[in-house]
């Protein structure tokens, strides 16, 4: 067997919990087997899981909701300054930073993973009121960039900066909601 410390403890302390063969251990302390190397076995792909559907379901019903909301407000044009100055034209609660990209390149679109937005003029309105929202005090607190999802509807004149994963903004983004995808699996594979 390797002198090696594993799962943060001394060999012989790994001795009590797993059976090894070949330095490599067999049968993990939850009592699952390890089959190829994997633990628990063959990794099966459930296609449209319940807990999956719920969730969208879920969402779609928010998401109308919002859409709705969205629909009874006066159409206003807006103003989307760029960071290098340049300026495109939208309408309030229609145009996303997903379009506004879309207006610069087809491939830049496609790159978008997250973006900063600020109101220097204040928001419209907005359908964030009465729920607990980080980005309300974002708003008052230094410049008033606040994270913005790239095809979240903008409310009014706003700056915009664009972010690809090339960006650190971009793999934070990408790697925060990746851990919640894999908090996700963890949980409906494992209950953990």
């Amino acid at each position: 067997m390797e002198d090696v410390v594993q799962d943060g403890l001394h060999p012989a302390a790994n001795e009590s919990k797993h059976h090894r063969v070949e330095g490599k251990r067999t049968k993990a302390d939850t009592g699952k087997d390890i089959k190829d190397g994997k633990l628990g076995g063959e990794l099966v792909f459930k296609k449209n899981p319940t807990f999956l559907k719920e969730r969208v379901e879920y969402f779609d019903s928010l998401l109308k909701i919002q859409q709705e909301a969205f629909a009874l407000l006066p159409t206003q044009k807006i103003s989307v300054t760029l960071p290098d100055g340049n300026v495109k034209e939208g309408d309030a609660f229609k145009t996303s930073p997903y379009d506004i990209a879309r207006m610069i390149s087809k491939q830049m679109a496609e790159k978008i993973v997250v973006c900063k937005v600020r109101y220097p003029e204040g928001r419209i309105a907005t359908l964030d009121e009465g729920l607990i929202n980080p980005e309300a005090t974002a708003e008052t607190v230094g410049e008033g960039w606040m994270q913005w999802d790239a095809t979240r509807p903008l409310e009014g004149n706003c700056h915009v900066q664009l972010f690809t994963f090339e960006q650190p903004e971009g793999k934070e983004t990408f790697w925060h909601s990746s851990a919640h995808v894999l908090g996700e699996t963890l949980e409906q594979e494992f209950g953990v």
